[in-house]
């Protein structure tokens, strides 16, 4: 089942403290700027949407306004954004990541160093390999099925 909002607490390093935003609540939803949010836009989408430090996405078409999120039945936040008549589904922590992280050794995938799959501000998220990403999920939930065995339960161990 696809959840429609969730409660995360977003960290602010700026003021030493944490602010507590509902998905898709009045506030998460709302124009006006979270404490030291920062804009940027999107990747090929420039001049059309603005992905913040936080995970919020603006869409800049006919009037300003933030969109909603949506949560996949992985738990992880997308958007539909459209271009040219199309529409796209994009990850937050993705877009996040393109903005606000550097890349330099090219890494596919990003990881949420929380394991809060909602929680999309940019320190909470950092790129990996999917070596990387299943170490840190193993670490971080060590009673999951073991994933360095075997993938298929019904696979025998040799």
């Amino acid at each position: 089942m696809i959840r429609e909002s969730a409660r995360i607490t977003l960290s602010n390093t700026y003021s030493g403290g944490a602010i507590m935003v509902e998905i898709n609540s009045d506030i998460w939803l709302n124009v006006k700027d979270l404490p030291h949010e920062i804009w940027k836009d999107i990747e090929n989408f420039e001049n059309l949407y603005k992905i913040s430090n936080y995970g919020r996405v603006k869409s800049l078409r006919k009037q300003v306004k933030i969109l909603k999120a949506r949560i996949d039945k992985k738990g992880y936040n997308h958007y539909a954004i459209r271009k040219d008549n199309k529409i796209y589904e994009k990850k937050a922590h993705r877009l996040v990541a393109q903005a606000f992280i550097p890349n330099p050794e090219n890494k596919p995938q990003v990881n949420h160093l929380d394991g809060n799959k909602l929680n999309n501000y940019y320190k909470n998220l950092e790129w990996c390999t999917n070596g990387e990403n299943q170490i840190h999920s193993y670490v971080l939930n060590p009673n999951r099925r073991n994933i360095f065995k075997c993938n298929n339960p019904r696979k025998k161990i040799q």
